[in-house]
Protein backbone atom coordinates (compact mmCIF):
# COMPACT_ATOMS: atom_id res chain seq x y z
CA UNK A 1 0.00 0.00 0.00
CA UNK A 2 1.67 3.06 -1.38
CA UNK A 3 1.43 6.36 1.66
CA UNK A 4 -1.24 8.81 1.44
CA UNK A 5 -1.11 12.19 2.71
CA UNK A 6 -4.14 12.93 4.91
CA UNK A 7 -5.25 16.77 6.34
CA UNK A 8 -1.00 17.63 6.09
CA UNK A 9 0.41 15.95 9.21
CA UNK A 10 -1.89 12.38 8.96
CA UNK A 11 0.42 9.67 7.26
CA UNK A 12 -1.50 6.57 6.61
CA UNK A 13 0.54 3.16 5.94
CA UNK A 14 -0.89 0.04 6.24
CA UNK A 15 -3.37 0.58 8.91
CA UNK A 16 -0.47 2.60 10.92
CA UNK A 17 -1.41 6.39 11.35
CA UNK A 18 1.24 8.58 12.19
CA UNK A 19 0.80 12.64 13.61
CA UNK A 20 3.44 14.35 14.21
CA UNK A 21 2.94 18.10 15.70
CA UNK A 22 6.10 20.59 16.16
CA UNK A 23 5.94 24.45 17.15
CA UNK A 24 9.64 25.21 17.34
CA UNK A 25 10.31 28.88 19.23
CA UNK A 26 6.82 30.42 19.70
CA UNK A 27 5.01 32.70 21.96
CA UNK A 28 1.13 31.86 23.09
CA UNK A 29 0.26 29.03 21.00
CA UNK A 30 -2.33 26.21 21.48
CA UNK A 31 -1.51 22.90 19.64
CA UNK A 32 -4.93 20.60 19.63
CA UNK A 33 -4.32 17.37 18.37
CA UNK A 34 -7.22 14.90 17.96
CA UNK A 35 -6.99 10.88 16.31
CA UNK A 36 -10.07 8.82 16.38
CA UNK A 37 -9.76 5.42 15.27
CA UNK A 38 -13.64 3.85 15.04
CA UNK A 39 -14.77 0.04 14.81
CA UNK A 40 -11.22 -1.22 13.68
CA UNK A 41 -9.13 -4.21 14.21
CA UNK A 42 -5.14 -3.91 14.69
CA UNK A 43 -4.80 -0.27 14.76
CA UNK A 44 -1.58 1.18 15.30
CA UNK A 45 -1.94 5.00 16.25
CA UNK A 46 0.48 7.20 17.34
CA UNK A 47 0.60 10.97 18.04
CA UNK A 48 4.19 12.72 19.12
CA UNK A 49 4.07 16.84 20.23
CA UNK A 50 6.82 18.59 21.21
CA UNK A 51 7.00 21.69 21.90
CA UNK A 52 10.78 23.75 22.54
CA UNK A 53 11.58 26.97 23.71
CA UNK A 54 7.91 28.76 24.00
CA UNK A 55 6.52 30.65 26.62
CA UNK A 56 2.66 30.26 27.99
CA UNK A 57 1.93 27.14 25.82
CA UNK A 58 -1.20 25.40 26.03
CA UNK A 59 -1.14 21.41 24.15
CA UNK A 60 -3.52 19.47 24.44
CA UNK A 61 -3.95 15.82 22.73
CA UNK A 62 -6.86 13.76 22.92
CA UNK A 63 -6.78 9.88 21.45
CA UNK A 64 -10.43 8.20 21.25
CA UNK A 65 -10.48 4.41 20.29
CA UNK A 66 -13.51 2.51 20.56
CA UNK A 67 -15.03 -0.83 19.25
CA UNK A 68 -11.56 -2.42 18.72
CA UNK A 69 -9.45 -5.61 19.31
CA UNK A 70 -5.71 -5.93 19.62
CA UNK A 71 -4.71 -1.94 19.90
CA UNK A 72 -1.10 -0.84 20.49
CA UNK A 73 -1.84 3.46 21.44
CA UNK A 74 0.90 5.70 22.19
CA UNK A 75 1.10 9.21 23.48
CA UNK A 76 4.18 11.47 23.78
CA UNK A 77 4.10 14.56 25.09
CA UNK A 78 7.36 16.33 25.68
CA UNK A 79 7.92 20.04 26.78
CA UNK A 80 11.11 21.46 27.73
CA UNK A 81 12.72 24.80 28.25
CA UNK A 82 9.24 26.65 28.87
CA UNK A 83 7.50 28.93 31.44
CA UNK A 84 4.09 28.87 32.40
CA UNK A 85 3.14 25.95 30.31
CA UNK A 86 -0.32 23.69 30.67
CA UNK A 87 -0.08 20.10 29.38
CA UNK A 88 -3.21 17.91 29.32
CA UNK A 89 -2.94 14.46 27.64
CA UNK A 90 -6.66 12.32 27.38
CA UNK A 91 -6.58 8.53 26.75
CA UNK A 92 -10.26 7.17 26.55
CA UNK A 93 -10.02 3.44 25.53
CA UNK A 94 -13.54 1.72 25.61
CA UNK A 95 -15.27 -2.01 24.52
CA UNK A 96 -11.48 -3.37 23.66
CA UNK A 97 -9.54 -6.34 23.88
CA UNK A 98 -6.21 -6.63 24.19
CA UNK A 99 -5.28 -3.04 24.85
CA UNK A 100 -1.87 -1.45 25.36
CA UNK A 101 -2.19 1.98 26.32
CA UNK A 102 0.97 4.39 27.29
CA UNK A 103 1.33 7.67 27.97
CA UNK A 104 4.00 9.54 28.52
CA UNK A 105 4.43 13.27 29.86
CA UNK A 106 8.21 14.48 30.04
CA UNK A 107 8.64 18.03 31.57
CA UNK A 108 11.91 19.78 32.44
CA UNK A 109 12.97 23.14 32.90
CA UNK A 110 9.98 24.71 33.49
CA UNK A 111 8.53 27.09 36.46
CA UNK A 112 4.63 26.85 37.27
CA UNK A 113 3.42 23.87 35.26
CA UNK A 114 0.56 22.35 35.72
CA UNK A 115 0.56 18.38 34.32
CA UNK A 116 -2.52 16.39 34.26
CA UNK A 117 -2.89 12.94 33.27
CA UNK A 118 -6.32 10.72 32.81
CA UNK A 119 -6.65 6.99 31.90
CA UNK A 120 -10.51 6.27 31.45
CA UNK A 121 -10.62 2.31 31.07
CA UNK A 122 -14.69 0.85 31.05
CA UNK A 123 -14.19 -2.18 29.27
Amino acid sequence: MKPALVAGFLYIWGGVALVNVVVPSNDNIQTRVNVVVPSNDNIQTRVNVVVSSNDNIQTRVNVVVSSNDNIQTQVNVVVSSNDNIQTQVNVVVSSNDNIQTQVNVVVSSNDNTQTLKYKNHSL
